[in-house]
């Protein structure tokens, strides 16, 4: 007969994160634990400023990033935020693929993106890339 899995670890244990890994035994509690969590307003990007004047000023703050990057950097996010490969743009451009990488990852930390589909996002929000699919 195969042996059954246990679904909580010994009583008193806690995960990684120190919260208990064992449901609480109380009905009230247990309503708690299963519900979906909430996210808080500052997880949802609310900091107490009026939405038009925060998107204003978050606009204000991309351009002024976009604004910092050098000629060649510019070219490249462009090329990124069309959905290019870095491959593509190393041969369209003339130049090596590591070239490429190296200017696109200066291009993420001076827009402070932390990946590429942030850094398309921010793109999007210049409106860098025009809506009419590219033909290659």
């Amino acid at each position: 007969m195969p042996m059954a899995r246990k679904l909580w670890p010994k009583p008193g244990r806690e995960s990684r994160t120190g919260a208990p890994t064992r449901p609480p035994s109380c009905p009230s509690l247990r309503k708690l634990w299963f519900a979906p969590r909430v996210p808080s307003g500052e997880e949802w990007g609310y900091s107490g400023l009026k939405s038009g004047t925060r998107t204003a000023q978050a606009l204000a703050d991309l351009k002024e990033r976009f604004a910092s990057l050098s000629p060649r950097e510019r070219e490249i996010v462009i090329q990124v935020a069309r959905g290019r490969l870095s491959k593509q743009i190393a041969h369209e451009i003339g130049i090596a693929e590591a070239t490429v990488k190296v200017h696109r990852s200066r291009a993420m930390q001076k827009m402070k993106a932390s990946s590429l589909p942030e850094l398309g996002r921010m793109a999007d929000k210049l409106q860098l890339v025009s809506d009419e699919p590219q033909r290659s």
